[in-house]
């Protein structure tokens, strides 16, 4: 694997941290439908049977009117999928652009992930509260300043999707997983609807705290292996990632116990997506689907496709 294949994975750990495994080009059709079928299920409960207050009063303007409308919400993601399958196919034949992602792209934009992500810890650390024995926040009321800083998380939701496409660009076809492109493509949906019904804020922004602090990691270990340097801390990197997700798995039943404020309508949500995420990232890190890239010659030496 060159260098920049090491350092083009978002959300993702570095595959010396696992056995190397040949990438998973099955369809996988039935997997990709209960996995759907388990997020638009909990999407729809939370839809139906939570409260919605309203978009937060202190976002104001034409640009948040736009993101928090559900036509963003629900409509960006799609065209991000439909570019992912078409800039994919398109790259097919031609030649990658590795070195000028390389030398230019991908040192400013993890520079940019980083001052971004702590930024965002920064601001949401007032919610965790590890000291009085409330690292979830919970039964706070929602708080304008905190709900700025999850928006804001939404939004970085967006630029992570560069990550996908500087993949493609570098024909690091075996990199774009289900994986990958599930998630980039569900968790603005996730943190847009929060804050579309008015509860962007309160115990549900932990969610945004321990995601930007994993991000502060990865993009911080990407930036060191791009100057040819070895992270120390590099296979602590994956541990934490999926200590992220049960830790919000955790969050998510201690809401659904102990909340007075927070709808725990919206917990159900939290519980599936985790769920789904550790998954993927424990089971199916490897599976990128056939479908989602089209025919790759260098990764698809079997002439049969399995599906279940």
């Amino acid at each position: 694997m060159s260098q920049v294949e090491q350092t083009q994975q978002a959300e993702r750990p570095v595959k010396a941290m696992r056995p190397a495994r040949k990438v998973d080009r099955e369809a996988g059709f039935f997997r990709t439908f209960n996995i759907g079928a388990l997020f638009c299920s909990a999407l729809y409960y939370a839809n139906q049977n939570g409260p919605d207050e309203g978009r937060p009063h202190f976002l104001k303007g034409d640009v948040y009117s736009f993101f928090l409308s559900d036509a963003a919400i629900f409509g960006l993601p799609v065209i991000y999928l439909v570019g992912v399958l078409l800039f994919s196919r398109f790259m097919v034949d031609r030649e990658p652009a590795t070195e000028f992602l390389r030398k230019y792209v991908q040192p400013l934009y993890n520079v940019s992930q980083i001052v971004l992500c702590s930024w965002m810890v920064y601001g949401l650390l007032p919610q965790v509260d590890i000291i009085g024995l409330n690292p979830f926040g919970l039964n706070t009321r929602r708080n304008p300043s905190i709900e700025f800083f999850v928006f804001v998380h939404y939004m970085s939701k967006y630029l992570d999707w560069t990550d996908t496409f500087i993949m493609i660009g570098s024909k690091s076809f075996g990199q774009v997983s289900f994986l990958q492109v599930y998630h980039h493509a569900t968790i603005p949906i996730v943190w847009g609807f929060l804050l579309s019904r008015g509860w962007g804020s309160g115990t549900a922004s932990y969610g945004a705290f321990i995601n930007s602090v994993a991000h502060v990691l990865v993009y911080g270990h990407y930036l060191v292996t791009s100057f040819g340097l070895n992270n120390p801390i590099k296979k602590y990197i994956f541990k934490f990632q999926m200590a992220q997700f049960a830790s919000c798995l955790v969050h998510a039943a201690c809401v659904l116990a102990y909340e007075e404020h927070y709808p725990i309508e919206f917990a159900y949500m939290q519980v599936s997506y985790h769920i789904i995420m550790l998954y993927l990232f424990g089971r199916r890190m490897e599976w990128a689907p056939v479908w989602c890239t089209g025919s790759i010659p260098a990764l698809d030496d079997e002439p049969r496709r399995k599906t279940d």
